[in-house]
């Protein structure tokens, strides 16, 4: 196969071509300029021929960077003065660009406009237009084009399922999905089929009961909750371990929508809608940890957090102003800094191997109990135990009656009414609030835990002691947007690979992934990369 050198700046990139012909670019406005259009695997490379000036659209080289490329369309002209026998191809083009200097660069829509007119006979010309866009859509999904086979390489369009919550967040979702983002899956050639949720429960029950080998993939235009429900309903299927490879997409449209700010933080975009689309228009996906929860009456999935105490306080207590969108969270903590509530509990969990630097386990001195260190953690963590902090033994003859397991079958823990292995460490004390979270983000303005990934295996303890006042409190809430509320010396962040946590103050909420569930204690593990989620 012919190769091409492609100049870019620093960098020579040699690539094999696909295809090459002489087209017309069709810029500026409706003149007609002859170029030489090349297609590799990564690129495609348009030279203007004529003696105009350049085509400043496509940049100083004229090479268009695929992995910005969303979809090609074919069309026929529509001219009405005179009777157009050329075949038309729309390349639409998603480049970062600054819209203006010393703004940040964000994702635009370039179309670009190309006409084949090789022959006088119109379905000639269609036929070569079907066969570049045969090519490109090709070379945009990783498959091999095979031009004996011309247009008929062409694989077919992707289908997703898509969930509007028209309640969630500010009750934007149908809004926000009919507007620009479903224009860019329609240039991508992405089928939707949409579900409007019509009470708590709907895409749990539609996905248990769906014939899911119809789609490819499952949007969620909403918040986390019903993210939550999918998961869940996944998990109920009898094919579970064949569904779990459906890729899940997010538009944020809910009042946290921590999954979609973990997952642009990933991806390298900004927060905004047409670059929240065009993760999901490139259908690139990425693994994300589940975790496996037990409480006294149920087993089930989460993929985001479990919450007590103060944050589930304002989690489930704000939901009377969702209409203020993630504003209510605000509101909302204003009452609860002003009321401290103190509650006491134990939180169990078993260590990671060896912990990297940026983690770390704050020296509180408190009458809480924390249990023996091995020399691993001490010398990673720095970590001492005060004369006033207890030492606790559990338990090792602990009995093997688990459900859930860490890393793999082999390695059970116990269920919750057994005491557990020697090796998991103890907190038993007075607390603010605990949240155990499995992704970087609690919501789009609360970096939870700095050193997360989407899939590293662990999940994130993060313990705010009772010692903290009301000042020290409102200092850790305002600085939790760039996660240095860690810093705190009443805040401790524990990654770990299993937990449990022990509520013993009576009256509060538990939450998991935003949604109330039994209060009592509850435990879990994580699963690395459990589920797949579209991410670039």
């Amino acid at each position: 196969m012919e190769e091409i050198r492609i100049s870019n700046k620093s960098t020579t990139l040699i690539s094999q071509i696909i295809m090459q012909d002489t087209l017309q670019l069709i810029w500026p406005r409706n003149k007609l300029r002859p170029c030489h259009v090349v297609l590799t695997q990564n690129q495609m490379c348009i030279k203007v021929s004529d003696s105009g000036p350049p085509a400043s659209l496509l940049g100083d080289d004229g090479v268009i960077q695929l992995k910005d490329v969303i979809g090609c369309k074919v069309s026929r002209g529509t001219s009405t003065k005179r009777r157009d026998r050329g075949g038309y191809l729309t390349l639409f083009w998603y480049p970062m660009r600054k819209k203006k200097i010393g703004s940040a660069c964000k994702r635009i829509s370039i179309p670009v406009y190309l006409r084949v007119a090789q022959s006088k006979e119109v379905e000639d010309n269609i036929k070569i237009a079907d066969q570049w866009h045969a090519a490109i859509i090709c070379a945009l999904r990783g498959i091999k084009y095979q031009p004996d086979l011309g247009s008929k390489s062409c694989p077919a369009p992707r289908k997703l399922l898509v969930f509007i919550n028209p309640c969630s967040g500010s009750g934007k979702a149908s809004k926000i999905f009919n507007g620009k983002s479903k224009d860019i899956l329609n240039e991508a050639d992405i089928l939707c089929e949409v579900v409007t949720t019509e009470r708590v429960g709907h895409a749990k029950d539609y996905i248990i009961n769906a014939n899911l080998s119809k789609w490819d993939g499952i949007l969620v235009v909403s918040g986390d909750g019903l993210i939550y429900e999918v998961i869940n309903g996944l998990n109920e299927r009898q094919d579970w371990d064949t569904v779990r490879h459906m890729p899940i997409g997010i538009l944020p449209a809910g009042s946290g929508n921590a999954l979609y700010a973990s997952i642009m933080k990933f991806s390298g975009e900004p927060n905004d809608i047409v670059s929240a689309t065009f993760i999901i228009a490139k259908y690139s996906t990425r693994p994300l940890d589940l975790m496996h929860l037990q409480s006294k009456k149920n087993n089930f999935l989460a993929f985001l957090s479990i919450g007590w105490g103060m944050i589930a306080d304002i989690d489930i207590k704000s939901e009377k102003f969702h209409f203020l969108g993630s504003n209510r969270f605000t509101v909302e903590a204003v009452s609860m800094i002003a009321k401290r509530k103190v509650y006491r509990g134990k939180i169990s969990y078993l260590p990671c191997d060896k912990e990297p630097e940026e983690t770390r386990e704050s020296q509180w001195t408190n009458n809480g109990n924390v249990s023996e260190r091995s020399a691993v953690m001490d010398e990673t963590f720095n970590f001492h135990n005060d004369d006033d902090m207890n030492v606790t033994q559990l338990d090792a003859n602990h009995q093997q009656s688990a459900i859930l397991t860490v890393g793999d079958d082999s390695n059970p823990i116990p269920s919750l009414d057994k005491p557990l292995p020697n090796q998991w460490k103890v907190i038993d004390q007075d607390f603010i609030t605990v949240v155990i979270g499995n992704l970087p983000y609690l919501s789009t303005d609360f970096l939870f835990a700095p050193p997360s990934r989407l899939d590293d295996g662990k999940a994130y303890i993060v313990a705010v002691s009772d010692k903290v006042n009301r000042k020290g409190l409102t200092k850790i809430l305002l600085s939790t947007k760039n996660g240095q509320y860690i810093e705190s010396p009443d805040v401790q962040l524990i990654p770990c690979k299993a937990f449990r946590l022990v509520p013993e103050t009576e009256g509060g909420y538990l939450t998991v992934d935003g949604e109330v569930v039994d209060y009592g204690p509850i435990q879990g593990t994580v699963e690395k990369g459990g589920l797949q989620v579209f991410c670039l």
